[in-house]
């Protein structure tokens, strides 16, 4: 598990790194406009559509696929794959003729505040839009199926060519016609079949046309799937409500939201959703197995991982946050007032960093026990709390407020999660977890000090690029070395698989 997890991230790092350089394109090309602004609703619609879909089922799937592989053999378990897309094809293609034709009322559901031309736009772009939706959700159903069979690369790879292509449309664009963006990204999903399909046939899948909506398995997955649906797609729905809100603060709020949110989910992508994703195959066996202990320790350990790598990723953001954004998007079109927004919105994103990655272990544990209500209980509980803070925080703190308002319900969800997983799945040893976290924050406090005083010497003379650059490396160097002095033993096995990966 942990050697899938590090290979998962170390890829992780090249694909979320060429997508976030496509955000830095249209930043640059665009700035935080109404472009840009109807640009992102485009994407938003189908995916949170496709979210609703595909991560739900992904999460079923990989439980039953196993059950029945268990219980029975492959061979009925790739039939229950093919009955799953084809009825997920179905399914698609209605969501999308509906999609085509409420266009306009979707769109101003996601994005009360356009009106004029960014409106019109954002109609077009999510039209078009709209045909993503089958590449999607047939990726999210083959990264289960690949994930089964242990091959943790592909479904990460499929995002090469996606970013590749997207990078593509972004310049063509701005040479020629707006509408290059959106059928740019019709074009940079397909992309992602010429990845996964060598990988699923060499793996032994057949493609079979069987459609049985009758069927009992089929039945069972969506059952567990439904709550999860719900539930995974809770974190979706913040984002949405977050923007909705954004759209109502002023012309370019909700892309300077979305630059500071995918920015947040590029450093998340990395660690908690590449442990989350190579242990939840393991957990899925172990709960099948009524493996308890088993589980709790994988819990834990993946726990007291993402505290390592997440809070000192969170104490360096919170410092340096107006100077990443700089960094990162500050030229072009995105002027001062750009920046200041993005890097409001970024600080206190980062707040909830460990959060986050807390949440995506939780819930799989419990997704891995087929039980999905209590995720979606949580979920559902933390979103109403995310609007009451939205509506009091947007008042005092603006685009800011928006941002701790997530980050503070992804710690509320976190707490309910905790204490469900001791009274529903085992007792977990919370207490070595807590001294770990302590650790490694005192160790991260002395880290951001010490950074925050070597870049201070730096950028004057060097300016702000390397100034960040040698003193985040500085930073690294005291952060494992105090973790190594308050012996957090978690960072020695991290360091065995390393060295256990580059001897391989």
């Amino acid at each position: 598990m942990k050697k899938a997890a590090l290979l998962i991230m170390l890829l992780t790092i090249i694909v979320k790194g060429l997508g976030f350089i496509r955000d830095i394109f249209l930043s640059y090309l665009y700035g935080a406009s109404y472009i840009t602004d109807a640009y992102i609703i485009s994407l938003t619609v189908p995916a949170f559509i496709f979210s609703f879909i595909s991560m739900g089922i992904a999460t079923g799937y990989i439980p039953i696929f196993t059950r029945i592989a268990n219980e029975k053999n492959e061979n009925e378990a790739i039939n229950f794959t093919n009955n799953l897309i084809n009825v997920s094809m179905l399914f698609c293609t209605i969501l999308i003729i509906i999609g085509m034709i409420f266009t306009e009322s979707i769109v101003k559901i996601f994005a009360v505040g356009f009106e004029g031309e960014a409106l019109r736009l954002a109609v077009d772009f999510t039209r078009i839009g709209f045909i993503t939706l089958y590449f999607f959700v047939l990726t999210a159903i083959f990264s289960g199926y690949l994930q089964i069979k242990g091959d943790f690369a592909t479904p990460v790879l499929v995002g090469l060519p996606m970013n590749i292509i997207a990078i593509i449309a972004i310049l063509i664009s701005s040479k020629t016609n707006l509408m290059v963006l959106a059928y740019g990204n019709v074009l940079a999903a397909f992309s992602q079949i010429l990845l996964w399909l060598p990988s699923i046939l060499k793996k032994g899948y057949k493609y079979k046309p069987i459609f049985n909506l009758k069927n009992e398995s089929l039945k069972k997955m969506f059952i567990v799937a439904i709550p999860a649906i719900i539930g995974l797609n809770i974190n979706q729905i913040n984002v949405l409500i977050d923007r909705t809100f954004a759209s109502t603060i002023a012309e370019g709020a909700m892309s300077a939201l979305d630059y500071a949110n995918r920015l947040n989910i590029f450093i998340n992508g990395i660690f908690a959703n590449s442990i989350a994703t190579a242990m939840y195959p393991t957990m899925t066996k172990m709960a099948i197995k009524k493996d308890k202990v088993g589980l709790n320790t994988s819990v834990k350990e993946a726990l007291n991982i993402i505290s390592i790598i997440a809070v000192p990723i969170s104490i360096g953001t919170i410092i340096f946050s107006e100077t990443i954004i700089t960094v990162l998007f500050g030229r072009g079109a995105f002027d001062d007032n750009a920046i200041y927004m993005t890097s409001q919105a970024f600080l206190f994103y980062a707040v909830g960093i460990c959060a986050y990655g807390f949440r995506e272990i939780l819930s799989r544990a419990f997704y891995a026990t087929t039980d999905t209500k209590t995720p979606l209980k949580n979920s559902v509980i933390s979103m109403l709390l995310n609007v009451c803070l939205n509506l009091i925080l947007i008042r005092f703190m603006g685009i800011g407020g928006l941002a701790l308002s997530t980050s503070i319900s992804a710690f509320f969800i976190v707490f309910l999660l905790a204490n469900d997983y001791n009274k529903k799945i085992s007792k977990l040893d919370y207490k070595s977890i807590m001294v770990t976290f302590i650790k490694v924050l005192l160790a991260s406090i002395i880290m951001g000090i010490c950074t925050l005083y070597i870049f201070n010497i730096l950028d004057y003379r060097i300016g702000d690029i390397f100034a960040l650059l040698i003193s985040s490396i500085f930073g690294i160097i005291i952060y494992c070395l105090f973790v190594y002095l308050l012996k957090v033993k978690e960072l020695n096995k991290m360091i065995l698989v390393i060295r256990s990966k580059i001897s391989n």
